[in-house]
């Protein structure tokens, strides 16, 4: 894509961090079956994000996702605890996620480095773009389902097939 979008990668790291978040905890709202609050909750959280980009700009594009990270992300976390009605529930829910969250930083933080070490190496930014992907999901996967890709490794090899 060309050194031009050098600019962009530190803004979508930040914006990375929130959606990393976000795959752990849907809209809390739907998943009870209270669908007409998701809408009026995504209704605020647009006015509080339009207010949060005004304040964030000011401190340049990382501003403003860092800005966005903070309001949807701590938006999120209070519809968890509106929705579950108890923080000690939502805290619960929290502790079990976060092996997958942390599998899923330190990954995150492996291709960073891979980037950083590839663009001195002189490789193009397609090349480490595809690189740092595949190590984290081979990654995320080889922890979270190694017994899994085992078996299935297994399967595949044995005479016997699927």
């Amino acid at each position: 894509f060309g050194d031009k979008w050098n600019e962009a990668v530190l803004p979508f790291q930040v914006l990375l961090l929130y959606g990393l978040l976000r795959c752990f905890f849907a809209d809390p709202f739907g998943s009870t079956g209270r669908f007409g609050l998701s809408v009026i909750y995504g209704m605020v959280v647009l006015i509080l994000s339009f207010f949060g980009i005004s304040f964030g700009i000011k401190y340049g594009i990382v501003g403003a996702a860092i800005a966005i990270l903070f309001v949807v992300g701590f938006s999120h976390l209070f519809a968890l605890v509106v929705v579950s009605k108890s923080p000690s529930k939502l805290f619960r829910g929290i502790l079990g996620a976060l092996p997958y969250v942390g599998v899923s930083a330190v990954a995150a933080i492996l291709a960073s480095l891979l980037r950083k070490v590839l663009l001195m190496a002189g490789i193009s930014n397609g090349v480490i773009l595809a690189a740092s992907s595949i190590m984290m999901v081979f990654l995320i996967y080889f922890i979270f389902l190694k017994k899994d890709l085992n078996k299935a490794i297994g399967m595949v090899l044995s005479k016997e097939g699927i």
